[in-house]
């Protein structure tokens, strides 16, 4: 299965982009039954994400539902994606505090086969963070920064450079227990591409597989960013290509660079291909 780059929000409201999923780029899409839907509309929303699974489209991508935080309205949630499980690849959690919540939902889903995804965006979940990570249900989390920015008093001003101690702490905590790479926040600010780019390029820098949108103009931005450039695979492969040819002498050497390579290094190269495999289908 090709890693995931791009996650795009669908407003479950909005029942006309529904059509429109299969015609975007965006490896993923999101259901969200949460902030994009205000509360007198939940029920409504609910009720065209059900009649859209009823139908059987199948998606060229894969499915996940963002459900509510109150459980006033995450119960009616639940029950949605437990019934329409078999079509849906995951659920992200927003504003969750600690690995109970998590528990909880997957208890009442009920499918072990269905991904649940954290949503980092309280100062707890930031705290409790390596607890979250160890859950067994847990394979990745999402960094949510509008709500985190707003709980820590912090003006969402020069791309959220204020939280980069908080997403690389996130990425730290998610390589110590094994999971994958987390997914990066939303950029706000659909008309400003260039703010776009170069936060998506600090969310790659900082380790992040993929990243959350909420408009369609992100889409191929995001996928290009968090692709492997062609720099990379010829770099990969030509570290692979010495370390064969020497495997039976150093256990380190320099590569065209002049640059020392040791097993880390290429460990890294080796990682770099697989990824390159995975998104062509490739072995």
């Amino acid at each position: 299965m090709s890693e995931v780059k791009s996650y795009l929000y669908i407003p479950t409201i909005k029942e006309k982009y529904y059509e429109k999923i299969n015609l975007n780029n965006a490896d993923a899409i999101i259901f969200d039954l949460e902030d994009s839907v205000a509360s007198e509309h939940k029920e409504e929303s609910r009720k065209l994400l059900g009649k859209y699974f009823k139908e059987g489209k199948k998606e060229s991508k894969k499915v996940f539902v963002r459900i509510n935080s109150e459980p006033s309205h995450s119960k009616e949630d639940i029950k949605l994606v437990k019934k329409n499980s078999s079509k849906i690849t995951g659920v992200f959690l927003p504003k969750i505090n600690g690995t109970e919540e998590i528990d909880i939902v997957h208890n009442k889903i009920g499918n072990d086969f269905i991904e649940i995804i954290p949503l980092i965006e309280t100062p707890e979940a930031v705290l409790n963070l390596e607890e979250i990570s160890m859950n067994e249900k847990v394979t990745t989390v999402a960094l949510g920064e509008v709500d985190l920015s707003r709980s820590l008093n912090i003006y969402p001003s020069n791309g959220l450079k204020q939280l980069i101690p908080i997403r690389l702490f996130v990425n730290l905590v998610c390589a110590a227990y094994k999971n994958k790479p987390p997914i990066g926040p939303v950029w706000t600010n659909i008309e400003d591409d260039k703010g776009l780019k170069n936060h998506l390029e600090m969310i790659k820098n900082l380790g992040y597989s993929g990243v959350q949108l909420i408009h369609p103009n992100q889409i191929d931005i995001a996928n290009e960013i968090f692709s492997r450039s062609e720099e990379e695979i010829i770099w990969a492969r030509s570290i692979i290509k010495i370390s064969n040819e020497l495997k039976n002498n150093s256990g380190s050497f320099k590569d065209s660079n002049n640059e020392m390579v040791d097993e880390a290094v290429v460990k890294r190269a080796i990682n770099i291909l697989k990824s390159i495999e995975e998104d062509t289908g490739t072995s």
